[in-house]
């Protein structure tokens, strides 16, 4: 599923090996919002990776509601490769938990590879109550981008606020 602007609300249980990713391309400049508060409680959905890589000071939106959890079983990367000083932020929201399944894989705040591009990412998990990545012993958790650049953009990542977020090797 590629949202690039406006809302997208799944009307059922989403199982998917595919994508979440906000943006068509890392030089995408609209946000927008996945939002999983209308399923019924308890509603989980799992996705095979997730890229927020829009280049936007407007926030792209996950909400994911009290007693729902949002699986990504794969890479996680929040946070755009398309050039210098790119700017992504995302919002967590809506109380409900996220899960990242990814042994041996990388959780990254921060997109930017190469020598010229960098990336303003900000990323806040704040509004949900629980955050797990379990990457295993060979994972790698980064915030921060991966650039070689002689500059180097702030990067930001606000995890949920519970003492039930962890990270599992």
């Amino acid at each position: 599923i590629t949202i690039s602007q406006g809302t997208f609300t799944p009307t059922g249980t989403v199982d998917l090996l595919g994508a979440l990713r906000f943006g068509f391309t890392p030089t995408t400049a609209t946000a927008g919002t996945f939002d999983m508060t209308g399923l019924p409680a308890a509603t989980n959905l799992s996705f095979g990776s997730l890229n927020v890589q829009t280049n936007t000071a407007t926030a792209n939106g996950v909400v994911i509601g009290p007693l729902k959890t949002l699986t990504i079983n794969g890479a996680v990367t929040l946070g755009s490769n398309g050039g210098a000083g790119f700017v992504t932020n995302a919002n967590f929201t809506g109380g409900g938990s996220f899960v990242n399944n990814n042994i041996g894989g990388t959780f990254q705040v921060g997109g930017a590879t190469g020598a010229t591009n960098t990336n303003l990412a900000t990323i806040n998990m704040s509004g949900l109550t629980n955050f797990t990545s379990n990457l295993g012993t060979t994972g790698t958790f980064r915030v921060g981008s991966s650039n070689t650049a002689a500059t180097c953009n702030l990067t930001t990542l606000t995890l949920a606020w519970t003492r039930r977020g962890k990270l599992v090797t």
